[in-house]
């Protein structure tokens, strides 16, 4: 019975995930390829709040954009020659919800769509997969989690950093080519 319950209770963050989950053609809130005014625009429109004083010429921050009912997050668009190129969440998980199940619940909506992934889990000693401490080896920098989806002209790569926040990037594939392109040129 304690076992019976506590699946159930590992189950509850994934129901509340995909009950809320956004449409993937939807996550990247704007179109790629449009200019900084037209982004600001687009967000501000979705009552979205263009953080300036966070912001560069290279990206965007915005925040009041929600990624599901119960996570907050910043949302990033990054530009290359005045045209964005990638969309990205920096989702703050909800108090008393474990990251891992989170982390897992979207990848397993985003499958759904687009199939399986190509998954990631990388330990550095003395951490290893399965370890009791995931959480803790994350924190630390010893263990890292990504997942990459090529969908067409565009990619989706999720990975949790180091302080916990859940990173789910949409990319325009040939204008990141282009935007790596212009980076390296600069150095």
């Amino acid at each position: 019975m304690k076992r019976v319950f506590a699946v159930c209770l590992c189950l509850i963050p994934l129901l509340a995930i995909s009950q809320n989950f956004k449409p993937l053609k939807s996550l990247a809130l704007i179109k790629f390829g449009t200019g900084k005014k037209t982004v600001v625009a687009t967000i501000k429109a979705i009552h979205g709040v263009w953080n300036v004083q966070y912001s560069r010429p290279q990206y965007y921050v915005f925040s009041n954009i929600a990624f599901d009912k119960n996570a907050k997050s910043l949302f990033v668009v990054k530009f290359t020659n005045d045209k964005a190129y990638e969309a990205d969440y920096i989702i703050d998980v909800p108090p008393h919800t474990n990251v891992l199940n989170y982390y897992c619940g979207t990848i397993q909506k985003i499958n759904a769509v687009y199939g399986r992934p190509k998954s990631s889990k990388q330990f550095q000693p003395p951490c290893k997969d399965g370890d009791v401490n995931d959480i803790n080896a994350i924190k630390a920098g010893f263990a890292y989690y990504s997942a990459y989806w090529p969908a067409g002209e565009d990619s989706i790569i999720i990975s949790i950093d180091a302080r916990l926040h859940i990173i789910l990037s949409v990319q325009d594939n040939k204008l990141t080519d282009e935007a790596y392109e212009n980076q390296t040129a600069v150095n």
